[in-house]
């Protein structure tokens, strides 16, 4: 039995980009291109010798191939092709399990590019949702330049605390968008109050308490994967029952606004 060249298989289909005549892609693969059907040869040295490719298979030491069609979708296809150094070696029965193969195969490459493209998406989805979401931030602090940065500090105390409560990292992602724009709602409140510099009177203090509400109403249209509207509508819950805009206490707070830090350095946190 004549001995392979190592590494045959890349051998044999780099010298297949150099063509010796114009025929040589008239071989199997190229032919299932075209007919979308198997094509076998059990024996490559019967065939016509003024094939370039027939030489070129036997000279690194393949006497059968078979190549199967593998439709990834309408207007594309892949080839699978295989070659044995012995000739008729695709038995039916092999013909079968490789035509099976050809099909799971096919299935798996539209997977992985389901994949890719809706991992794009989602990386596209997700810079416009933090543009956005810096936008209102920003808008926010224009409104209330004494609280300027406050948000930002919020979002990185919050995310580092459910980081290292070990919550999922798309949680810590919601929990994180949630508290760049918890105070969104202040866009609600008179610019007079906010900057007001003394103590604000009952009436005062009764509008600043409505801003979780506020807020909540104004990105309740948003589209989020995650409950931030009602993160932001329970900021100021306490887990006594003490805060407002619902005086919700404990497991009556959903998990995803347990974790609610009022400024930056007092927090509450229960699971």
């Amino acid at each position: 039995m004549r001995s392979v060249p190592e590494n045959s298989s890349l051998a044999f289909f780099e010298a297949l980009q150099h063509p010796a005549g114009e025929n040589v892609y008239r071989w199997p693969p190229m032919t299932v291109l075209d007919t979308r059907e198997m094509t076998v040869i059990q024996d490559i040295a019967a065939l016509d010798g003024s094939m370039p490719w027939r030489r070129l298979a036997l000279d690194h030491g393949y006497r059968s191939m078979i190549a199967l069609p593998l439709p990834i979708s309408a207007d594309e296809y892949g080839v699978l092709a295989i070659c044995s150094e012995h000739p008729k070696a695709f038995t039916d029965d092999s013909v079968g399990a490789l035509t099976d193969l050809a099909r799971d195969l096919a299935h798996g490459v539209t997977g992985l590019r389901d994949r890719r493209e809706r991992a794009s998406v989602k990386a596209r989805f997700d810079g416009s949702l933090e543009a956005a979401v810096g936008v209102i931030a920003t808008a926010g602090e224009l409104r209330d330049p004494c609280t300027a940065g406050h948000h930002r500090r919020v979002a990185e105390l919050a995310v580092a605390l459910g980081t290292e409560l070990g919550l999922e990292a798309d949680i810590v992602g919601g929990i994180g968008i949630a508290a760049s724009i918890h105070d969104i709602g202040k866009l609600a409140i008179p610019a007079e109050v906010l900057s007001k510099p003394g103590r604000l009177s009952a009436v005062e203090l009764a509008l600043v308490k409505e801003h979780p509400e506020a807020g909540h109403d104004i990105v309740a249209g948003i589209d989020f994967p995650w409950p931030v509207a009602e993160m932001i509508l329970q900021h100021h819950e306490r887990l006594d029952g003490s805060g407002y805009p619902l005086g919700r206490r404990g497991e009556q707070i959903p998990v995803s606004a347990r974790l609610r830090l009022f400024d930056e350095q007092r927090f509450e946190f229960t699971l």
